[in-house]
């Protein structure tokens, strides 16, 4: 999905992960090293942009510091999602959300993800995810595997996810009944006209992925393998086109603040000092850890 972006925008993303959005300017994630299985284990993506260590409840950064923040598929994993959404409202001016929505929650049921969540008329309806509302049933885990092993899934994304598009504010409310959370959830009426519209689409990108997936198991544990991994690594680093970071350091860390009191930080000995509580920071292989 393209998001049409003024080229002056300074734009945040908001668990960058392994994978981040091209168009971002500063990149944020919580975790330095997965080791909670929350981005699939995969490794903190790091080039020449900005990048931070912290937590979504707390952004360490001023009050609309940037133009536009971008997060997608991290509220869902969110430990407060509430405190989450207004501080991404504190710091951009306006943004985009994406999640799954409770179709995809039912299906997927990942352990990390905490919450479901609608958008009803530009609204965020959110209700805890727990034991006794769990909409999940013993084999729709197996309907799963076969709607994306045959490209259901990702060829009809925006059946199974939620998107916003906020500005000034994220407007949301957390629900205890399950019910009018589910009660916003678009029905994909015309999802299985679509695919047996699409069948032949979707038989042969499931042939490609066959091959694809047997391509992959020759090369796991053989010795070209990590090669493989640190070519495409560098590649990567070329075609997302960010030799030439558009925030300078410097402006990097006007924009910063500190998360506990929101006062100035100030570089000091390779390490972050808040000007006014004087909480330090570290500094960990050039990436600040602000938690």
């Amino acid at each position: 999905m393209e998001i049409g972006l003024d080229e002056n925008a300074v734009v945040l993303e908001v668990g960058s992960g392994s994978h981040p959005w091209h168009r971002a300017d500063v990149l944020l994630d919580r975790y330095y090293k997965d080791d909670a299985g929350q981005r699939g284990g995969g490794e903190l993506f790091v080039d020449k942009r900005p990048i931070i260590v912290a937590a979504g409840e707390r952004l360490p950064f001023k009050d609309k510091a940037f133009d536009f923040v971008y997060c997608s598929h991290v509220i869902e994993h969110a430990e407060d999602i509430g405190a989450m959404l207004r501080e991404i409202s504190r710091v951009g001016r306006e943004g985009f959300i994406e999640c799954p929505n409770p179709l995809l929650e039912r299906l997927l049921d990942q352990s990390q993800h905490r919450w479901y969540i609608t958008n009803a008329d530009g609204k965020l309806l959110i209700c805890a995810k727990n034991g006794s509302n769990n909409v999940t049933t013993p084999a729709d885990r197996f309907y799963f595997h076969m709607m994306s092993d045959h490209y259901i899934i990702r060829g009809y994304w925006e059946h199974f996810v939620t998107r916003l598009f906020w500005r000034g504010e994220i407007k949301f409310d957390i629900d205890q009944d399950i019910a009018r959370v589910l009660s916003a959830l678009p029905m994909a009426t015309d999802l299985p006209a679509i695919v047996a519209k699409n069948a032949e689409r979707i038989l042969r990108r499931a042939w490609l992925d066959t091959i694809k997936q047997k391509v992959r198991q020759t090369i796991e544990g053989s010795p070209i393998e990590q090669p493989l991994r640190n070519s495409w690594r560098i590649l990567r680093r070329h075609l997302v086109g960010v030799n030439r970071p558009r925030v300078s350091h410097e402006r990097f860390v006007n924009l910063l603040a500190c998360p506990h009191c929101r006062s100035d930080l100030s570089s000091v000995d390779g390490s972050f000092v808040c000007n006014a509580c004087h909480h330090t920071f570290a500094v960990s292989r050039g990436i600040p850890i602000l938690l």
